[in-house]
């Protein structure tokens, strides 16, 4: 992710335990999947990505 910024920061109580819920916002993202074989070695990687700011997909 790019261009992060924090929005939201929500502390939560339950009966054994404590913890932030958090939401983030971002202009672009990008994910790699990569790939194996059924040798256990690299196959190759698949790439996503979006820019949101732009409307664009690749």
């Amino acid at each position: 992710m790019e261009d992060v910024i924090i929005t939201e920061v929500m502390p939560m109580v339950s009966t054994n335990s404590c913890y932030e819920h958090v939401s983030l916002s971002f202009a672009r993202v990008k994910q790699e999947y990569k790939l194996q074989s059924s040798l256990g070695v690299s196959a190759g990687t698949v790439t996503a990505s979006f820019d949101i700011k732009e409307n664009f997909s690749r």
